[in-house]
């Protein structure tokens, strides 16, 4: 089955229910005691390692940067992939491909990259940007909550590593926060209820 065959098996699968996305930023680490008691009744997206933190994802949304490999052995999520050339992860039910030509936080077309209506994945910046939140709503989610996702100048990039945020990711970070307030009120004219913890 071809990906885009996958991606319209997906559509509504469920429709109605709440959805956790973890991702990983510093945060997140404040609210892990909350994470672990997410029951079986919500849809959970884990944003690459943030997957350590939620291993009973049933989705892993993963893109070309910070590239490794994860254990699937004790549970499978549907994986989701954004790539660019060849760098690919080993294990993925569906690869999108990578467009930077349009930056969103740019043209602030979000309509354009619905999963329905297009494939192909923009520039963000950020994998919230270009596939978490679209995910959410693709699969007919009425609520999202999501832990980690900072997209602020904090003194560390990730949780699950002590880097100091570097002067090209100043910019990167400043252009998503610019986008937020605008690409989360487009999701919210969709109907969808948003509740950030940071």
């Amino acid at each position: 089955m071809i990906n885009q065959q996958k991606l319209n098996l997906l559509k509504n699968t469920h429709i109605g229910k709440d959805c956790v996305i973890v991702a990983c930023g510093p945060s997140v680490i404040k609210y892990e005691d909350e994470i672990k008691k997410i029951g079986n009744d919500k849809i959970i997206i884990a944003v690459k390692q943030a997957l350590s933190l939620v291993p009973n994802a049933q989705y892993h949304i993963l893109n070309f940067i910070n590239i490794q490999q994860y254990d699937y052995s004790k549970n499978k999520p549907f994986v989701l992939e954004i790539f660019r050339g060849n760098e690919r992860h080993k294990y993925h039910d569906i690869g999108f491909a990578f467009s930077g030509k349009e930056a969103l936080f740019k043209t602030k077309n979000f309509k354009k990259y619905l999963l329905e209506n297009s494939y192909t994945r923009p520039w963000g910046p950020g994998i919230m940007y270009e596939l978490g939140f679209y995910l959410a709503y693709h699969l007919g989610c009425k609520n999202i909550t999501t832990y980690g996702w900072d997209a602020d100048l904090t003194n560390k990039s990730h949780f699950y590593k002590s880097d100091k945020i570097s002067t090209g990711m100043i910019s990167e970070l400043k252009n998503a926060k610019n986008i937020e307030r605008p690409f989360l009120t487009f999701f919210s004219q969709l109907g969808i209820e948003i509740n950030i913890k940071r």
